[in-house]
């Protein structure tokens, strides 16, 4: 069935698949490990192969191809400022330009370098996407409260912190759908969004913003008064929702040991390819 525009921000649901066992401090791991990994590496061959492997496990865990577009289609811009970036302002003596523009030489190194950058931000797009939305919000904030647990000895207010965000997480649905409404409502009233110059369409978008606000607002008072209600105090003298097996399943160690392994065979390469230099 065809999804919704209001559909398309949710960001968890249960598709059953095996990715949705793996315990969320292990892919938050993973997911950590991955982004180092892409930003370490730049070979072209080993970062299509981790982007392919990105694709794969984004399939496995029966996530939409629809769904993988619209996590990059937003970046889109960054996509094409970086490649422009790096075409106008890369030189490289050992290559002839292709062809001036102006004062600035389009070569072949610049073209590799905003190819491998783009590259870059596509994965870690990906693999965040991939994160939030195989993982369910309340596992996913237990699962960064145990993976900054030991930044609490510093004095480091990690369960606020992981609550603010897992309260912003869940509120974005919510935002999409009161936005999609508001839009609706407001071009029954006769407001053309993609009409008239750009000065007149940045104005036309205050009825819309504007509202917006006003229910993020009511929405983050009603919040604050159930958990007054509720006695909410803080971190101290709660216990956990769920308790989890401390030791890690083969699944865990599996997803984890993928990034941790192809970032020490690249360095192990890395290094016999320097000292034999």
């Amino acid at each position: 069935m065809r999804e919704s525009a209001e559909n398309l921000v949710v960001l968890y649901t249960a598709r059953n698949s095996w990715i949705e066992t793996v315990s969320p401090f292990a892919k938050l791991v993973f997911t950590l490990f991955m982004t180092l990994n892409l930003i370490m590496i730049h070979q072209p061959i080993w970062m299509l192969g981790m982007l392919t492997g990105i694709v794969v496990l984004w399939r496995t865990a029966k996530q939409t191809w629809r769904h993988l577009l619209l996590s990059i289609v937003p970046v889109a811009f960054l996509f094409a400022s970086t490649m422009v970036y790096n075409l106008l302002l890369t030189e490289n003596d050992n290559h002839t330009a292709w062809f001036n523009v102006g004062t600035f030489k389009i070569t072949q190194t610049g073209l590799l370098n905003g190819t491998a950058m783009c590259i870059q931000i596509a994965g870690i797009v990906m693999i965040f996407s991939f994160l939030v939305r195989t993982t369910a919000p309340t596992s996913l904030a237990d699962g960064l409260e145990t993976l900054f647990s030991p930044l609490k000895k510093l004095g480091v207010p990690v369960h606020d912190l992981v609550l603010m965000f897992t309260i912003a997480l869940r509120f974005l649905p919510i935002l999409s759908s009161e936005f999609h409404k508001i839009r609706k409502a407001q071009i029954a009233r006769g407001f053309g969004f993609h009409e008239g110059t750009l000065s007149r369409r940045l104005r036309s978008l205050f009825p819309l913003l504007f509202p917006i606000f006003i229910q993020t607002m009511m929405r983050a008072d009603e919040l604050a008064t159930a958990m007054i209600a509720r006695c909410y105090t803080g971190e101290a003298g709660r216990t956990p929702l769920r308790i989890r097996n401390p030791r890690a399943s083969w699944l865990d160690s599996f997803i984890v040991g993928i990034p941790v392994v192809l970032l020490v065979v690249y360095l192990i390469i890395y290094c016999k390819r320097e000292l034999s230099l």
